[in-house]
């Protein structure tokens, strides 16, 4: 017969051994619906979500970046109020001093 055999998740850390038929495939296509499709429909859809997730990770990655910069900036910018704090300070003490 054509049968694959497959690890099935029970839990985040259980997996049985089973075996899958050819067609039909029951996929779940969101939502917890579930739709019987063939191995050829079922492979196009999994395209279908992994183009998607791929997508959505390279935006993550984008905005990550920018952020990360966004971040740093931030650190310049207080870095630079702390310096011009500590100078004001310092010619505060210097004045006082002369007095």
């Amino acid at each position: 017969p054509n049968q694959a055999e497959v690890m099935v998740p029970l839990t985040e850390s259980l997996y049985v051994p089973a075996k899958m038929k050819a067609a039909p495939l029951l996929v779940e296509i969101g939502t917890g619906f579930y739709v019987e499709k063939s191995t050829d429909q079922t492979c196009a859809f999994l395209d279908r979500k992994l183009k998607l997730v791929d997508a959505n990770s390279e935006n993550i990655a984008q905005a990550m970046q920018a952020t990360k910069q966004n971040m740093e900036s931030v650190v310049v910018a207080m870095q630079s109020k702390m310096l011009e704090i500590r100078a004001r300070q310092e010619g505060r003490k210097l004045r006082s001093i002369a007095e």
